[in-house]
């Protein structure tokens, strides 16, 4: 089960607050697959990172009993409000890698970001 109540995400710009979503509410039953259409801009990416935690909402709340992670393919796989470390070791965990330490010590390696690495990417 998903529920969404009353939520509202905006991001603010020097046009003042830009509302993705205004006070919406709705709710997916467990053992429902849904499709999610819109134009680009609608908030589809924005929806599925509040789903997987990795976005709040500005108010509201999401309830679910479920395991969410934000679809990697809506971008390049990196997140720009992770460090390099959350990022590298979720990737880790979506493809699957048994040994996320090795995994991790062959991206610092590769990467040579030094402290950098745990700095959010954007």
């Amino acid at each position: 089960m998903i529920f969404i109540d009353n939520i509202t995400k905006y991001y603010p710009s020097n046009l003042g607050n830009q509302y993705i979503f205004k006070n919406l509410t709705f709710e997916i039953p467990t053992g429902h697959n849904i499709g999610i259409l819109g134009a680009n801009g609608a908030g589809k990416s924005t929806l599925f990172r509040l789903l997987a935690g990795s976005e709040y909402p500005n108010s509201g709340s999401i309830q679910t009993d479920l395991s969410l992670s934000w679809p990697v393919a809506l971008s390049t796989g990196i997140h720009p409000k992770m460090t390099g470390r959350e990022n590298t070791r979720f990737i880790g965990k979506i493809n699957g890698v048994a040994d996320l330490n090795a995994y991790e010590e062959r991206v610092i390696a590769f990467a040579g970001l030094g402290k950098k690495y745990d700095l959010p990417v954007g």
